[in-house]
């Protein structure tokens, strides 16, 4: 009984292991990209960003919106911060959910929507985001 009960535990636990290691390994291309952007070296972070943002890192999609938003390591590009902000925001990246509000109260990089910004600021405050809880309230106050 005992081997039954260790080789399930090993199994589950080979099988937890490849997971873990992707976490790893994203964080590590996160840590990289950070350090790059801290020295100022845009071009290797935006590298770095870009691999875990294409495993489905909603901070690495967070961090490459906002260089497009500020045009730091490449052109500023409303559309595409609006494109990354909304792969970050639709997971639950709280940040992201507020930019991605103000994108649309701006008309910048999507089509103006108030209801897409209330939309957007009200799940950033759900996330706790105060300036999410902010823009909700003056953005319901003006219609």
């Amino acid at each position: 009984m005992k081997l039954f009960i260790y080789s399930i535990f090993f199994v589950g636990f080979c099988f937890a292991l490849p997971a873990s290691a992707d976490l790893i390994s994203i964080q590590m291309l996160i840590d990289k990209g950070v350090a790059a952007y801290n020295k100022g070296d845009y071009p290797a972070a935006l590298v770095e960003f870009r691999k875990a943002a294409e495993q489905g890192n909603a901070t690495a999609q967070y961090n490459i919106g906002m260089m497009y938003d500020f045009g730091e390591g490449v052109r500023q590009d409303d559309f595409t911060a609006a494109e990354w902000y909304q792969k970050a925001a639709a997971q639950g990246y709280p940040d992201a959910q507020l930019n991605l509000g103000v994108k649309y109260v701006e008309g910048k990089g999507v089509r103006q929507s108030k209801d897409e910004a209330l939309y957007w600021f009200g799940e950033a405050c759900d996330n706790k985001v105060q300036k999410g809880c902010d823009n909700y309230a003056r953005l319901k106050k003006m219609f």
